[in-house]
Formats: C-alpha cells, structure tokens, sequence
C-alpha cells in the first residue's frame, strides 16, 4: 500500500490515527494491511470529496 500512495508506513498509521484512512486488518501474528477493496473505497469517498 505505502508504494501505491508513496507514503510510508509511519504516515500511513498517522492517517488511520486521524480517521483519514481505513483501519488494517490483521494478516498474521506480527502482519497487519489493507485489503484492495478497503483501498478503494477510501480513493473513491476522496474523488467524491474532491467533486464536492
């Protein structure tokens, strides 16, 4: 996800802190991400924002 966005993952979970990104799933004991579809439900609600 970070090389998608071009974030890294610090600024990542500062988002999820705000309510600015969706909160990761937990992939395995230490793994925590995103699925595609919670990805793209957050770029869509930013393209409806930008509409707006």
């Amino acid at each position: 996800m970070c090389k998608n966005l071009n974030k890294g993952r610090t600024t990542l979970f500062c988002w999820v802190r705000d309510g600015k990104f969706p909160q990761p799933l937990r992939i395995g004991s230490k793994t925590l991400g995103w699925t595609e579809q919670q990805y793209s439900v957050w770029l869509a609600s930013l393209e409806a924002a930008n509409h707006e």
